[in-house]
Parts: structure tokens; C-alpha cells; sequence
């Protein structure tokens, strides 16, 4: 069967990105900010660390920080932008697609608000030391409240541990709580504790089982077929499948292997497919891969006629994995 091009689609809004730490903050992130400062934080709890892979880890320090609250209130998970970019850390595909981050947090159920997400630039505070970032977080932007994870660290060099950042948050008189790690439950032990190390790991292995007990929700792959391919093939179907570009995708895609999934077109009802990864080991050990290529397979008609009809918008295919 000949290859059948899809209808020209219209870029997204939302291109395929490497991660950094502001890549996916929302509008509110860019609100209020005077000298770097997200000053809309004031009088509001919030949790720090790196919020790539939202797992259950991170969904507990939100419920930590709502609990700070006597009042409801919004819990803002807070990071720091341009971070990988100013160390040098090699460039990543993110693990939530930005544009699906709105849709985990509030899936969260923390009652009666769900989290939001901001960031601080990360050279505005680095060579700061712990004293001087929690100063800057009680005087300067007058947080209620900081939740962290017990292994977390800060200021210069990473000096300061959850002990210090105890003794500075009574020394500047704002609520701090320590949040001890996640067990990961999976049936295969990745780490001692849930992290989106662990995400990252168990999708390299293909093994989406453990991928979900530490998200606690299935994984999404989000494939944006508005966005084109370097390689300048695009998306298409042909032998029944759909045929997709790897700088379509907009989150890591798991190891080369076959893996059932749920599919659903933007916004519509998903149906039973399966994801074909093709790939290569890059380094040798296994523990790296580069996706070259990726195969959508459906027995439901109706899905290949609703993208073709669908073809001149912007089309998003979700894949839900099983």
C-alpha cells in the first residue's frame, strides 16, 4: 500500500523541547515578577525541587504544602529556570509534555485547589548561600511556607541540608516541612526511592509497569503531528499504521520494543492501539537508546478517518500506555 501523506497541519503552539526548568511553567509564571522574583508567591506555601516526571513523590509535597495553609490555598510547585542550560547538563526530552502538565496536577485531587507551577532564575540565586536563599524566600518574596523532600539540598554548592534549612526557616520565621521519600512498589526494584530518575530508567527498559506505580497514573506520550519532522517526512499512513517522526513527540518515548496503549485524537475517545518504538543502543551498555522511529497500530477505522477529516487543524495524539 502506498504511503499516504497526511493534509498539511498548522504548527502547535507548543514545539517539541528539550527540557529546562521553565519549559513548561504556566502564564502565571511570567506574572509579577520584579528583579527576577515571583512576587505572587507572597503569603502562599510552596514546594522546591525539580518537578520533571510529576510522580507520587512530587503529588506529596503539594499535599505537605496545602496542609501548611489555614485557609485554601493554591500550593505552587517552584523550580528554577535556565538551571541545565547554566551547568551544562546534557539536553533532555521532558517527561511530561508541557501542554499535559495542567491536565496531571489537577488529576491530583488536592482538595479544594490544585498546584501550580514557577520557577525563580536559577542566576539569580546560584551563588547564593543557604542563609541567604532563605532569607530571600521569607524577606524578599514572603513565603507562608517551604515543603521539601528529606534528601533535598541548597544554596552554593549545595551546601545547605534539611537540618539547615529547619534552623534558618525558625531563624526568618516561615513554616518548614520535610517530607520524607517515596518507596518505590514497583515489581522491579529501579531505586530505593521514587524519582524521575527511576521514570527515566524504567522507560529505557521498556518496562511501563513500574513507569506508572511510580507516576501513579499511566504514562502519556503526546505526539504533535503539526509539528515537522527534521528528517522532512512528516507523519503519514501507510499499511494501515501511522508513521511518526521522532521530533514529533513531545515527551521521552519508552525503549525500542511493541507496547499496547490507549489512543485518543485531541480530545476525542480512546481506543485499544499499540506503539512499535524502533531504536538503537547508542553507547553499547544498554542503558541509552536513540528513538529513530515510531509505529502507531489500530484495528478501529474510525481513528485513521478522524485524523485524516482532522488533518488541516492542529492534531495531538495521545498515548496512554497499559
Amino acid at each position: 500500500m502506498a504511503r499516504l501523506k497526511l493534509p498539511s497541519i498548522s504548527h502547535s503552539t507548543v514545539p517539541k523541547v528539550m527540557i529546562s526548568s521553565s519549559s513548561y511553567c504556566e502564564d502565571e509564571c511570567n506574572l509579577g515578577h520584579i528583579d527576577g522574583l515571583p512576587l505572587h508567591l507572597q503569603s502562599q506555601p510552596i514546594c522546591l525541587g525539580k518537578f520533571d516526571a510529576l510522580h507520587t513523590g512530587h503529588r506529596r509535597l503539594a499535599v505537605a504544602a496545602a496542609s501548611l495553609c489555614d485557609t485554601p490555598c493554591h500550593p505552587w510547585l517552584v523550580s528554577f529556570s535556565n538551571m541545565a542550560e547554566i551547568l551544562g547538563w546534557e539536553p533532555r526530552q521532558p517527561l511530561v509534555a508541557p501542554r499535559d502538565r495542567r491536565r496531571v496536577l489537577d488529576s491530583w485531587s488536592i482538595q479544594p485547589l490544585s498546584p501550580k507551577e514557577c520557577y525563580i532564575p536559577f542566576d539569580r540565586i546560584r551563588t547564593m548561600s543557604p542563609d541567604q536563599f532563605v532569607r530571600l524566600l521569607a524577606q524578599d518574596i514572603k513565603v507562608h511556607g517551604v515543603v521539601v523532600g528529606a534528601n533535598y539540598r541548597f544554596g552554593y554548592k549545595a551546601a545547605g541540608t534539611v537540618d539547615t534549612l529547619k534552623d534558618l526557616g525558625e531563624k526568618y520565621g516561615i513554616k518548614v516541612s520535610i517530607v520524607d521519600l517515596v518507596g518505590e512498589t514497583g515489581r522491579k526494584q529501579l531505586e530505593t526511592t521514587v524519582s524521575s530518575s527511576a521514570v527515566r530508567k524504567g522507560l529505557m527498559q521498556g518496562d511501563m509497569k513500574v513507569v506508572k506505580d511510580i507516576l501513579g497514573r499511566p504514562y502519556r506520550l503526546v505526539i504533535n503531528l503539526g509539528e515537522e519532522d527534521e528528517g522532512g517526512g512528516g507523519s503519514g499512513i501507510s499499511g494501515g499504521k501511522l508513521e511518526i517522526g521522532v521530533d514529533q513527540v513531545e515527551n521521552q518515548p519508552p525503549g525500542p520494543g511493541s507496547f499496547p496503549v490507549l489512543l485518543s485524537l485531541n480530545s476525542s475517545k480512546a481506543v485499544e492501539g499499540r506503539l512499535v518504538v524502533h531504536g538503537d543502543d547508542s553507547n553499547g551498555n544498554g542503558d541509552q537508546y536513540d528513538a529513530d522511529r515510531l509505529e502507531i497500530f489500530t484495528k478501529d477505522t474510525e481513528f485513521y478517518q478522524k485524523l485524516w477529516n482532522e488533518g488541516g487543524n492542529q492534531c495531538i495524539v495521545n498515548l496512554d500506555f497499559v
